[in-house]
């Protein structure tokens, strides 16, 4: 294995210089004193806000809610927690409503955090930042402001990556990049590696502006956004890969319809590859359309009911038109294509991911359970999906269990699974990794990242997580195990191969440390390979830091 210097571009300097500098002065371009402690891009999907409210929400503390569309409304982050309710938090995450007369302008909490890989790339969940071979550096800032019924966020994030040189798995194949992922380099742009010099980014994050008016959001965002009732491994749109410029238009918040309400977002929006992708640059650009939308019944509470579709095709030369709005409500089977006859919107050139998911909360019992199961590309008709459903599928699994000591800690135990493995349909029915498509050749990717869950692309994933919530902070504990890919072809040829499974170990722990405004964060994975690239096994110690300021904090 080869090794890299810490070099930094001029240029990418100034850019990293320039957003520290940003994060630094934001407090000060904010004009209206307040005693909050947050923002709402503080609740985007992912951040600490966001999953500690989750967190609450099993002890009954904030009003159950149909989590699974996770970006939240301005206005709805200030409905969640309920008056009187004490927890480990509450000093330091003071939620009230804005004011009404007038703008509200706060700034977004800089952020800094760094990652340091030792053997090969690795990260969980990091949204834009990707963590390559040795140092990673990134910086976040912004402005939030409403007034009435609008709401502008303006939150960058800015990062580099050293980017060391590493063993790389070989890759066959005309035309294609000694970069590009090796499981299938022809039909997704998940590269190994961005290519063989440093890599950053300025990304513009969790940025967005939207109004609220007659209980519908309308904006346009480039928020990362998670679908679906999973933390760990959601299967269709998840926090490991950057956001991306959509437009949308949804439920601000649930709507009652008497038998339950209903909860749904649709949205329309532009992909990108990513700088070593070799697909021609006539092909780069992909627009996708989704829509997501739950129900709960009433006398039913904590039962949440979901479905999710999410489409791929290429950026269309001529512009778009209204059937690119209705592509979210299209048919499912690929049979009525061919008799529509429609030649732009094909089902050869359009790529799917369909969901349907559950989630159930016991607040009396601290409990959380869910499932989903998806589906990759369109069925041929609706024998074909009754017949085989497992055909080029995925399923999910997931518990938490939480309690509250006697001296006001929040504990959890979080456990998912998911799988996405070819199954025995194989042996007859040729069936492809999950996220990848033979026309639409980036695959389920944004700027060379998989929008859902990684860890499942060509093989299966489990974790097992222990949180503790305290007045100072947190820890957390956690164990995963990540089948990458699987060669396996015995049922098909009898033939057996002592490398043909590629399996991931990872034993990991962090905590976060409030210091007045300050909150530290600091964790160590430790991941142990076996079968790296079906070549040898590889060992990687992955240590990350990080400071968020929040003013107003206690």
């Amino acid at each position: 294995q080869g090794s890299s210097t810490l070099r930094i571009p001029y240029r990418r300097a100034l850019i990293l210089l320039a957003t520290i500098c940003l994060s630094v002065a934001a407090p000060a371009l904010v004009y209206s004193q307040t005693e909050r402690s947050h923002t709402s891009a503080d609740l985007t999907s992912g951040e600490e806000l966001e999953r500690y409210i989750r967190v609450l929400q099993l002890q009954g503390m904030v009003p159950l809610y149909q989590w699974s569309i996770a970006g939240f409304s301005p206005r709805t982050v200030t409905a969640l927690p309920r008056a009187g309710q004490s927890h480990p938090w509450e000093s330091r995450f003071q939620i009230r409503p804005p004011q009404q007369n007038g703008p509200n302008i706060e700034a977004v909490a800089p952020r800094f955090w760094s990652f340091y890989n030792s053997e090969f790339p690795y990260a969980v969940q990091e949204g834009a930042v990707w963590a390559g071979r040795g140092l990673t550096v990134a910086a976040s800032a912004g402005i939030a402001a409403t007034w009435g019924p609008l709401s502008l966020t303006v939150a960058p994030v800015a990062f580099w990556s050293q980017n060391a040189e590493f063993e790389l798995a070989p890759v066959s194949g005309s035309g294609t990049s000694p970069f590009e992922d090796p499981r299938s380099s022809l039909y997704i742009d998940a590269p190994q590696r961005f290519g063989d010099s440093p890599y950053a980014r300025i990304d513009l994050g969790n940025s967005a502006v939207s109004i609220e008016l007659a209980g519908l959001s309308i904006g346009a965002s480039t928020a990362v956004s998670s679908w679906g009732p999973a933390q760990r491994f959601p299967l269709v749109l998840g926090r490991s890969a950057p956001g991306f410029p959509h437009a949308f238009v949804g439920t601000a918040r649930p709507w009652n319809i008497g038998i339950g309400t209903i909860h749904g977002r649709v949205m329309w929006g532009q992909l990108a590859q990513s700088r070593v992708s070799t697909i021609h640059a006539d092909s780069s650009l992909r627009f996708m359309a989704g829509l997501n939308g739950s129900f709960s019944p009433r006398g039913i509470p904590g039962l949440e009911l979901g479905a999710a579709r999410f489409f791929h095709t290429p950026w269309p030369n001529t512009g778009l038109s209204p059937v690119h709005l209705l592509k979210p409500f299209e048919t499912f089977a690929k049979l009525d294509f061919d008799r529509e006859g429609n030649e732009v919107f094909s089902a050869i050139a359009t790529n799917q991911i369909a969901s349907l998911y559950g989630r159930w909360v016991f607040p009396e019992a601290g409990l959380d359970v869910f499932a989903e199961f998806a589906k990759e590309d369109n069925s041929h008709n609706l024998r074909d999906l009754i017949l085989e459903p497992d055909h080029n599928s995925a399923v999910g699994l997931g518990v938490t269990k939480s309690w509250q000591t006697s001296g006001g800690d929040l504990w959890q135990v979080r456990a998912e699974l998911a799988s996405a493995g070819r199954s025995h349909l194989n042996r007859a029915r040729r069936q492809e990794q999950f996220y990848i498509h033979g026309t639409t050749r980036q695959g389920h990717t944004q700027r060379g990242q998989i929008l859902g869950a990684p860890e499942i692309f060509g093989g299966a994933a489990a974790s097992l997580a222990l949180d503790r919530y305290h007045s100072s902070g947190r820890w957390t504990m956690s164990f995963e195990r990540v089948v990458r890919g699987d060669q396996r072809s015995y049922l098909v040829d009898g033939t057996v191969d002592p490398l043909s499974l590629d399996v991931l170990l990872a034993l990991g722990g962090e905590m976060v440390v409030f210091r007045g405004p300050l909150e530290w964060s600091a964790g160590a994975t430790g991941a142990y390979e076996l079968n790296r690239n079906y070549i040898s096994d590889a060992v990687n110690l992955q240590l990350r830091t990080g400071l968020v300021y929040r003013p107003g904090a206690n």
